[in-house]
């Protein structure tokens, strides 16, 4: 066998495997080489203008989750970081909650929370006086001059009931009430309350004038006016869920559910002991450290001092947030049958 014929023998497999390869690359989404080359080195990889894709001007979709989960190790270690600090510095500070509440700031409370309906029962005392006004100016089918200057009586009156509720009470959470919990409850007691009186007015006053002037009113109220003033119905208006006035609302479908009510209970009995534990265990001990830093005027000690308490109160306000309209009010809410719950329009941020 000659030289000529040995070479000619000699298979060209590593021409068949490049021009594989090339060809398994041109089947793929990556940019395929010039006809004439069979260097895969050779490939164009930068064919076009793109941009960043962690810039605004990109128009390909970017997942972020690994950032986002990344974010959530870094702030869950930090927060283990600082519960494993401060035990090692103080310990278990829990003690009774109960043991440091004075027993006047439990009558005072208990003084409030009695008072309150009064007002209750003053507003609808207006307004069933207002109503019988209102009658007899439909049966005469006559337009009274002195309309106008009635209803700025009529709210100013209901302004003065309003009013003098958030001044007591006021007066007596500044003065009287110096457990902090027990004056928070007061205090925001009488601000529903208040709001929730003046919606009383406002939404009776429109629906009285439609009734005088034979206007339409909203077909989704089952009471029209005059039947919706009655202490059954402000009463039903004091426990719901909603700083909204309306003669009628809407119920819920299903009977009271046991389970769904014990459910809410157990996470307001959870959220309460969070709170508790973390504003005892955690915000207390920051904000006793941080007093001597601002007498004494300590900058870089009162900025540590913050940043270390905003992580605790973010923790606590979400807590609240959460026990407060997601289980206090749908607990409420299923014992007196309110079919609105917590509207997902409360949660919108608009930019």
């Amino acid at each position: 066998m000659t030289s000529d014929d040995a070479s000619s023998e000699v298979p060209s497999h590593p021409q068949r495997e490049e021009s594989s390869v090339v060809e398994s690359i041109g089947d793929s989404k990556s940019p395929q080489p010039p006809p004439e080359s069979t260097f895969t080195h050779t490939l164009p990889i930068h064919t076009h203008v793109t941009s960043s894709i962690l810039t605004k001007e990109t128009n390909e979709p970017v997942s972020l989750g690994g950032l986002k989960n990344l974010g959530m190790l870094v702030l869950l270690a930090n927060n283990l970081r600082l519960i494993l600090e401060n035990h090692t510095k103080y310990g278990f500070l829990l003690g009774n909650p109960f043991a440091t509440v004075p027993i006047g700031d439990v009558k005072n409370t208990v003084l409030v929370w009695c008072l309150i309906p009064l007002h209750i029962l003053f507003a609808v005392t207006i307004e069933k006086y207002i109503a019988k006004k209102a009658i007899g100016t439909k049966k005469k089918h006559v337009d009274d001059p002195t309309t106008h200057f009635r209803d700025d009586l009529y709210c100013l009156a209901h302004v003065i009931n309003a009013g003098w509720l958030l001044a007591y009470v006021t007066y007596l959470v500044y003065f009287h009430i110096y457990h902090p919990l027990l004056g928070s409850a007061c205090e925001v007691h009488a601000l529903i309350v208040s709001m929730k009186l003046m919606s009383y007015y406002f939404t009776n006053r429109d629906l009285r004038k439609a009734f005088v002037k034979d206007d339409p009113v909203p077909k989704d109220y089952v009471l029209q006016y005059p039947q919706n003033i009655s202490v059954r119905n402000i009463m039903y208006f004091w426990w719901a869920p909603t700083l909204v006035y309306q003669p009628s609302y809407p119920r819920s479908k299903v009977p009271f559910r046991k389970l769904f009510f014990l459910k809410r209970c157990g996470e307001i009995s959870a959220l309460f002991f969070a709170l508790w534990f973390v504003s005892a265990q955690y915000a207390n001990p920051i904000l006793i450290n941080s007093l001597s830093a601002m007498h004494d005027l300590r900058v870089s000690v009162i900025v540590e001092r913050i940043l270390k308490l905003s992580t605790v109160s973010i923790v606590i306000w979400l807590a609240a947030f959460f026990c407060i309209f997601q289980s206090m009010l749908n607990a409420l809410a299923e014992v007196i049958g309110f079919g609105d719950r917590f509207p997902g329009y409360l949660l919108e941020i608009s930019e």
